[in-house]
């Protein structure tokens, strides 16, 4: 993204204040039940929101250890799963060079105006479709809704904070600077591979899609994601294969990202307690 248009970026992530901020109150008095109703001090809200902000502040931190470190636990079939991807990328970019002319020879008004009204979804829009998710879980009492929404931000997080990294490792030229050739200038400002557009899109779109029941939603995320994917080619900000990573990575770090909170959620609590005995003190442990 350059960078005059990074203040927009900026703006574009007060709904996620707005939603941690708006959480906070309603998480606190969840917690504090009946007591809630009681007369509380000044000071109350401001601690009701750090408790909420340190709270975000350690799923983040959670989930990112984990998800660094997923390659290290990988099965047989992940292994798989990801060489899979990893061909398909490579074999996408044998073809960069005769795709990427075919899209410009076919680009025209249309093109350039169905992209100016989606390509959004893969930046600013992304970030405000999540946020406007988790207000509206809130404001309806909705926690399908907010989780879905503050999980899409968690995952745009993860996911761009990823492919930021990996930019500037392989330093790919974008297609007017490499003249619609594959050119790879590792460690330099060269920051095509993977598309940041399309990465955020397709983990908001995961997230959705993980979230939702049916088929129509999770068509619907993906087609808009797919939007993203195609506007990227035809402005000619990105090579196809660029594209395919960053799907590829939002898809990943998206579906992580829901799947850990859930196996979470279902976990079995467990209680451990001391209890009496006739000689001293034993442990009890409920399941």
């Amino acid at each position: 993204m350059s960078r005059g248009r990074r203040p927009n970026r900026i703006l574009s992530t007060l709904p996620i204040f707005a939603a941690v901020l708006a959480g906070a109150p309603a998480r606190a008095q969840e917690s504090e039940g009946p007591a809630a109703l009681a007369p509380k001090s000044s000071n109350a809200q401001p601690t009701g929101v750090l408790n909420a902000l340190g709270s975000e502040a350690k799923l983040y931190l959670d989930d990112g250890a984990a998800l660094f470190t997923a390659p290290f636990h990988w099965t047989a079939e992940d292994r798989k799963l990801a060489a899979g991807v990893v061909l398909l990328i490579a074999g996408t970019m044998v073809f960069d060079t005769r795709l990427a002319n075919e899209s410009n020879e076919h680009r025209s008004s249309s093109t350039n105006s169905f992209s100016s009204y989606t390509t959004g979804l893969g930046a600013s829009d992304a970030w405000i479709l999540s946020g406007g998710l988790a207000v509206s879980g809130l404001v309806l009492k909705d926690q399908h809704l907010s989780v879905m929404g503050r999980e899409g931000i968690e995952a745009s997080v993860m996911a761009g904070l990823i492919a930021n990294i990996l930019k500037p490792v392989f330093g790919r030229e974008r297609p007017p600077a490499a003249n619609n050739t594959v050119t790879f200038e590792p460690g330099s400002k060269n920051y095509s591979f993977p598309s940041g557009h399309a990465t955020e899109a397709f983990s908001v779109a995961s997230v959705i899609a993980a979230r939702s029941s049916g088929w129509i939603i999770p068509t619907l995320a993906y087609a808009g994601a797919s939007a993203v994917a195609f506007d990227r080619v035809n402005d000619r900000a990105h090579f196809p294969s660029d594209v395919v990573a960053g799907a590829a990575l939002g898809i990943v770090v998206g579906r992580f990202i829901v799947h850990r909170h859930e196996r979470a959620s279902e976990a079995p609590a467990t209680d451990i307690s001391l209890a009496p005995l006739p000689h001293g003190l034993g442990l009890v442990a409920h399941f």
